[in-house]
């Protein structure tokens, strides 16, 4: 059985249009995001190599890794 929880990181004027926030939820950091009035919440870590998604930019609606550009 998996367990949810919910915590609250940010409220919605936390952010504004273009901004990347990183939060800690529980004991997992996540990368918030607000891009052309969507908001996104992805895990901190670049799936490919590791790097901290709250240093990349957002680039045409995509999260950019900063150390390597992995979308």
């Amino acid at each position: 059985m998996v367990q949810v929880d919910w915590h609250r990181v940010a409220a919605l004027d936390d952010l504004e249009e273009g901004d990347i926030k990183t939060v800690l939820a529980g004991r997992n950091v996540l990368v918030l995001t607000l891009h052309e009035g969507r908001y996104g919440a992805l895990d901190n870590r670049c799936p490919h190599e590791n790097a901290p998604l709250g240093e990349g930019y957002i680039d045409r609606g995509w999260l950019i890794c900063p150390l390597h550009q992995y979308e």
